[in-house]
């Protein structure tokens, strides 16, 4: 392992600016339709243990989301990105942004998935 010392228990605001910033983006994303994406492994591995796992100890340069709707994909790195989904998630994605939060480990992200459909359904159930 990579030992980097990140506790994964809060999401950091990176910028989400910085998403597919073609200089630092050293990890190719491969999205649904042939779209793809470009993110820093410095990043996603503070964000996830199996981030860090697949890059620090795998090697891998590749992610292939291709099982998972664009837009909940593409809002998922931007929440790891921003340390928040606020305005970036609609309940639509929230299925799928709630299994790669499972999937990569990420706490922080489920929790907030979590607190937004509480502060958004409540009285609509």
């Amino acid at each position: 392992s990579s030992g980097i010392n990140a506790e994964y228990g809060e999401g950091i605001d990176f910028g989400v600016d910085y998403e597919c910033h073609t200089c630092h983006g050293n990890i190719a994303i491969h999205l649904k339709n042939g779209k793809s994406l470009k993110a820093n492994s410095l990043i996603l591995s503070l964000n996830s243990p199996v981030f860090d796992h697949l890059f620090t100890d795998l090697g891998q340069d590749e992610i292939f989301m291709t099982d998972f709707d664009e837009g909940a994909a593409t809002r998922f790195f931007q929440a790891l990105y921003s340390g928040d989904i606020g305005k970036l998630i609609r309940l639509s994605q929230l299925q799928d942004m709630l299994a790669l939060a499972h999937i990569y480990n990420i706490p922080w992200l489920t929790n907030k998935c979590l607190d937004y459909v509480l502060d958004n359904q409540c009285g609509k159930i």
